[in-house]
């Protein structure tokens, strides 16, 4: 199971690598090309190059701020007992008139 999870995640790794890359090489290549208006197919498939880079770079920067606060909440579990406030509940005080 965990060989199964390791190539599956190598292989989207190597896809969105390939779709990081096959943007700016496509525009580099096809920059200067005569645009012949706004059905354009180059024009849209610029465009999507750009979006998956865009939603790519969204993604991977969403997955590494979920892992820090994951792990910053972890440790923050673990020290808790250390900075709990003591009040009158925790202490089990009776507070009765």
């Amino acid at each position: 199971m965990r060989a199964k999870r390791r190539r599956t995640a190598f292989a989207l790794a190597a896809l969105a690598a390939a779709a990081l890359l096959m943007g700016p090489a496509l525009s580099a290549a096809h920059g200067a090309h005569d645009c012949i208006g706004e059905a354009c197919p180059l024009c849209r498939q610029i465009a999507a190059c750009t979006r998956i880079a865009r939603l790519l770079c969204a993604a991977v920067t969403a997955v590494f701020f979920s892992t820090v606060q994951s792990h910053a909440r972890r440790m923050l579990c673990r020290a808790a007992p250390a900075f709990a406030p003591r009040t009158p509940v925790s202490l089990g005080v009776k507070l009765s008139d």
